[in-house]
Parts: C-alpha cells; sequence; structure tokens
C-alpha cells in the first residue's frame, strides 16, 4: 500500500509542472512570432512609404503567416494588393480583418471603397455605413457615400454627406463639386454655383467645376457668364472638345452665330464624331438657311447616335421650312418615341 501510495505522489508531483512548462514554451514561442509579425508589419510601413510595394507585399505575407489575427497586417497588405490592382485579393483582406475585429471602422472603409470601384454599379452602403458607425474619423466614408446616394438619387442624403465630408476637410474640392451637382439637380441653382466656386478655389485647375458652374450660368439665363466659365475651362485645357461645344451653345442663344459655328467647328476637329457639336452646328446651319448642310449634319449625328432626339425633333423642323411636312412628321414621332417633350406641339400640325 505504501508503493501506491507513493507512485500517485509522484505522478502528482510531476505532471502539473511538466504542464506549467509545455505552456511557457508555447506562450514564449507564440511571442517570438507576434515580435517578428511585428518586426516584418513595420519593414513593410517603410517600404510602402518608399513605394516598393511588392517588397511590402512580402514582408506583409511572413508577419500574417507568423500572426494569422494581425488585423492591421491584412489591413495594409489589402492596401496594398489594391495598389497593385490585385482588387479580389485586397477585399478578402479587408474581410478577414474585420472577421477579427468586428468593430475595424479602417477595414469596413477600404472593403466599401473596393467594392465600389469593382462594381459602382450596385450601389452597396453597408460597408460605408459599417465604417461611419464604428468611427472611422475620415471625411472619405462619406464622400464615398455622398456620391452613392447622388448615383441613386437620394439628393438630400448625398448633400448632407458632403457635408459631413467637408466638415471634416475644409478644402475638400470634389465633396464642394459633387455637393454643387446635388443641389443643382434639385434645382438650387444659386448653391450649385456657390459650390461649384468653391471647387474651383480649393483646386483651380479642376476643369469640371467650371464646365458644371457654366452649364449651370446657362440655366438661370445668365450666358454671358456661362461663357467666362467655359473660357477659363479652355485656358486650363485648350483640347477639351465639351467646353468648346458648351461655349458655342451659349453663344448660339446670344445670336452669336459666326462665334457658335467657330466653336463647334473646334469642338469636331478635336472629336470627329462628337454628335452633340454635329447637332448643334446644323442648328447654326438652319439659322443661316444652309438647310441642306443642316439636314447632313443631323444625318450624321444621327448615324453615330442614332436615339438623340434633339437631332430628329431640330431635323424635323428644317424639312418643314424646306416643304417636306412628312418627313418632318416622321422626325417629331422618332423625337415623341424618344421622349422629347416638345414634339407632341409639332406633331399637331401633322393632323
Amino acid at each position: 500500500m505504501k508503493k501506491i501510495s507513493n507512485i500517485i505522489l509522484i505522478i502528482l508531483f510531476f505532471t502539473p509542472s511538466a504542464f506549467c512548462q509545455s505552456a511557457d514554451e508555447f506562450n514564449l514561442s507564440v511571442y517570438q512570432k507576434e515580435k517578428s509579425a511585428q518586426r516584418m508589419y513595420n519593414q513593410a510601413v517603410d517600404m510602402i512609404s518608399g513605394r516598393d510595394y511588392y517588397g511590402a507585399l512580402i514582408e506583409l505575407d511572413s508577419a500574417v503567416i507568423l500572426n494569422p489575427n494581425f488585423k492591421e497586417a491584412l489591413l495594409q497588405r489589402g492596401k496594398v494588393k489594391f495598389m497593385l490592382n490585385y482588387k479580389a485579393g485586397a477585399k478578402l483582406d479587408f474581410q478577414q480583418a474585420i472577421q477579427i475585429d468586428p468593430a475595424y471602422g479602417e477595414a469596413y472603409f477600404n472593403l466599401a471603397y473596393v467594392e465600389f470601384v469593382l462594381d459602382p454599379d450596385l450601389h452597396k452602403l453597408d460597408n460605408f455605413n459599417m465604417a461611419i458607425q464604428s468611427g472611422f474619423k475620415t471625411p472619405f466614408a462619406h464622400y464615398y457615400r455622398g456620391v452613392i446616394k447622388l448615383l441613386t438619387k437620394d439628393f438630400n442624403g448625398a448633400i448632407a454627406d458632403f457635408s459631413a465630408a467637408i466638415e471634416k476637410k475644409p478644402d475638400y474640392a470634389l465633396a464642394f463639386h459633387d455637393r454643387g451637382t446635388a443641389k443643382n439637380l434639385l434645382g438650387d441653382y444659386q448653391g450649385a454655383i456657390y459650390d461649384y466656386r468653391l471647387a474651383a478655389n480649393y483646386e483651380p485647375d479642376m476643369i469640371l467645376a467650371y464646365i458644371d458652374m457654366g452649364n449651370t450660368k446657362k440655366k438661370i439665363g445668365d450666358y454671358q457668364g456661362s461663357i467666362q466659365d467655359f473660357d477659363q475651362a479652355l485656358r486650363i485645357d485648350s483640347l477639351n472638345y465639351m467646353a468648346y461645344n458648351l461655349r458655342g451653345g451659349a453663344r448660339y442663344i446670344l445670336g452669336d452665330f459666326e462665334g457658335a459655328a467657330n466653336d463647334f467647328n473646334k469642338a469636331l476637329i478635336l472629336k470627329d464624331d462628337y454628335y452633340l457639336a454635329m447637332s448643334n452646328l446644323g442648328n447654326v446651319m438652319a439659322k443661316q438657311n444652309e438647310y441642306e448642310q443642316a439636314v447632313e449634319l443631323y444625318n450624321t449625328a444621327l448615324a453615330v447616335f442614332p436615339d438623340h432626339g434633339e437631332s430628329y425633333l431640330n431635323r424635323g423642323l428644317v424639312y418643314e421650312l424646306m416643304g417636306r411636312l412628312d418627313n418632318a412628321c416622321s422626325d417629331w414621332q422618332s423625337a415623341e418615341i424618344l421622349g422629347i417633350s416638345q414634339a407632341p406641339d409639332y406633331l399637331k400640325e401633322c393632323k
């Protein structure tokens, strides 16, 4: 009986000691791996600063292998993959980082951004919402959520998000521009012009700010002001065919047909299949009683873009002036099918 007791005592004595030793060795191993992973992560961050993305990717791969729960390494690896145009891999890394930390706001933002780039037509708000709700303090989450709201015609929601982005980044030119676009679509033209002007102030080479400001001024009848904006757009980029076409449109309304024709021709030199400039030049020819030339220009515009309702409407008007009412009625019917609001009024002449 004494021997049995001795055996039990020996077992009780050695077993806990052996277990503790194994645990200490295991914890030390984990600690060493985590330290090595952190060192590799730090090296990767330095490489990213130096734009050595492939070198950074190697270091981050090693860091994640050593510490699979290293959420910061996963986040950075996802960013590097995105910069290297491996967007699907970036998305997986951001998702894995969120699995490790479901409140990781920066990972939600990057995941949302990758999804937006991969398929902007999905209009997914969820991950932008999660980024903002998780306290990720960046203007960009609000900005891109605003862009999605703008695309889905939630204009007031878009304005709120662009305003939140501007509050965090007062010189955020893109947010001012896009807030202006949302206001424009709501009919707040003065508010839109104000925002476009601020966008141009903060980013003087933002040609789109001048183009959209000029277009908005046309809506309120400030054609001289719109021409000044298109002039500025062309000072920034003398090869911008859209600016030439738009300036030509303003000159046409003011009765400067020669200046308008000059602008439309310049647009066509820069882009020979620009159907809007073709159609607009057709309008100038019609005003100058050059009906055959006008019809030819409308024909060319419709050959490029068969669904341009304005070309059908205007060609119909020219046909009417030429005494070809049957052709005119056919064109006005096409214009009505394509949703041109004035077409039904002209079709009354066909009855």
